[in-house]
């Protein structure tokens, strides 16, 4: 099975994007990470972020799928709180749905391999650059040429090399929109994010400062928003939530947003955000 087979695959099971890369230790960022202050959800071991190896030792080839996601303006009526436009599913389940199909297809094929989706750690934005299938942003999110940055980011570590595909050459050149937009200030003039004063951080860190989330419980997508990348329609309902929609013992949010991709945060620390939003900016 060669490349292309592979990627009509990937798309035929749901994948936006697919491309190909080799797996390496991306040892230049190992005093980045563990310079600054890590966030509560973040995998703690370093060594593991950077080396594929450590998850699949056998690994000689990857393959990168991106998963796209609408965007919405979400203008909010009194009393009404939102989360990010990623948030109506849990994209780790619909991701790892697209990439276990495609590991039982390279299975068949004599080929084994390794899924891969965010919780594990590994940088899977450089994975995905060095994959063929974007370029960091100021923002330092992935753009896709076409797809922009409303993507999620999945893959496979497979025992058969693939060639890589070549990386895209552009860059944001001299655009601030995604700076000028953060209400936080979190991104710094010379494209570095501030971890620990983005928005979307805040809303999922229980050690956070109390502080107004401009109307956002889960996420934050003003960035995204304000990329020449991406479109973004007025208003999608699904993300939209209002106080009283919390109001509920545990196991019935368990019940009710259990295929959330806020789900994880518990209904104390939503209520908190909620609580937060009422604050005066």
């Amino acid at each position: 099975m060669d490349k292309e087979e592979i990627r009509s695959l990937a798309l035929s099971f749901g994948a936006d994007a697919a491309g190909f890369g080799v797996p390496r230790v991306f040892s230049e960022f190992r005093d980045i990470i563990n310079k600054r202050q890590r966030l509560p959800f973040e995998v703690p071991d370093v060594e593991r972020r950077i080396n594929p190896f450590l998850h699949f030792p056998q690994a000689k080839g990857v393959v990168c799928i991106l998963s796209a996601y609408q965007l919405y303006e979400n203008e909010l009526s009194e009393g009404e709180v939102k989360t990010a436009s990623s948030s109506i599913i849990d994209y780790h389940l619909e991701v790892r749905q697209i990439l276990h199909r495609l590991q039982s297809a390279l299975s068949t094929a004599g080929m084994q391999s390794a899924a891969f989706c965010d919780t594990e750690g590994l940088l899977d934005k450089q994975i995905a650059v060095e994959s063929g299938l974007g370029f960091i942003g100021k923002n330092s999110l992935l753009i896709h040429p076409t797809l922009g940055s409303a993507v999620h980011i999945g893959y496979l570590l497979t025992d058969v090399y693939f060639p890589p595909d070549p990386v895209v050459s552009l860059s944001c050149d001299s655009c601030k929109k995604c700076i000028r937009a953060c209400p936080k200030d979190a991104i710094g003039e010379s494209g570095v994010l501030y971890h620990h004063a983005c928005l979307s951080a805040l809303t999922q860190n229980r050690k956070a400062s109390r502080q107004y989330l401009e109307k956002y419980i889960y996420g934050c997508d003003l960035c995204l928003k304000a990329c020449p990348y991406n479109k973004v329609e007025p208003r999608e309902e699904a993300f939209i939530y209002r106080e009283e929609d919390f109001l509920l013992s545990h196991r019935e949010f368990r019940l009710q947003y259990a295929q959330k991709e806020f789900a994880w945060l518990g209904r104390n620390l939503l209520q908190r955000n909620i609580q937060w939003n009422r604050e005066d900016k």
